[in-house]
């Protein structure tokens, strides 16, 4: 996508150099070559490509992520239909301390592609879906950043290992959807932790065109 005459990528990647020693870009197989021609335009000595078999929706990608490469290490996830206006809500999210497996910085948003439901410690107790008549006027939503530690994955395989059928997840769109994981996780008694963060206009997310549009019309650098 471009945002302001520049690809989302190239944006994404120069946002994050100056804060980041490692930058994996995620693709499946059939992205590849796209995101690899991108690549080579720009210049990034910390950005690396890593392709993955999925196509089964977030969730998916990112259990074949954390299997296939043995990761370790926290990190932070960044969908890639999400612009970075400035890197202050990613800072305060490497900062805050929590002991869950995932943290979500939140904010309070008209009509929410998806909803969030919390309990008064911030734990989330499930993710209500727009496209799935699941609507509110109001209420709390992500912006594609999370915090994730390691013991996530096992998180991931119960879901996978419970919805995965004769080649496709029994859910309604046929895909695992990565927050799908929030309900699960507090079902679980290890709830993922959710704050509601002041940087309202340091991520922008887009998920149709409608949306990018309205990003680029706020001129933002």
């Amino acid at each position: 996508a471009l945002i302001q005459g520049k690809s989302n990528l190239q944006n994404t990647i120069e946002k994050l150099e100056p804060f980041f020693d490692n930058i994996t870009l995620v693709v499946n197989v059939k992205s590849k070559s796209l995101f690899s021609k991108a690549l080579k335009t720009i210049n990034s000595s910390k950005t690396t490509l890593t392709v993955i078999e999925s196509g089964f929706g977030p969730g998916h990608a990112l259990l074949n992520y954390m299997q296939k490469y043995d990761v370790l290490d926290d990190f932070i996830l960044l969908y890639g239909d999400a612009y970075v206006n400035n890197i202050d809500v990613i800072e305060e999210l490497i900062k805050y301390k929590s002991t869950s497996e995932l943290t979500i910085p939140l904010d309070l948003v008209t009509n929410p592609y998806v909803c969030f439901e919390l309990n008064s410690n911030g734990d989330g107790i499930y993710v209500d879906f727009s496209r799935s008549n699941e609507r509110h006027e109001r209420g709390l939503k992500d912006r594609g950043l999370f915090k994730v530690k390691n013991g996530l994955l096992n998180h991931l395989k119960d879901f996978h290992n419970s919805c995965w059928k004769s080649n496709r997840y029994i859910t309604e769109t046929g895909q695992f959807e990565f927050l799908y994981l929030i309900h699960l996780m507090f079902n679980k008694k290890v709830p993922a932790h959710c704050y509601v963060t002041d940087h309202t206009t340091s991520i922008f997310t887009y998920n149709t065109v409608e949306q990018l549009n309205k990003i680029n019309s706020l001129g933002l650098q």
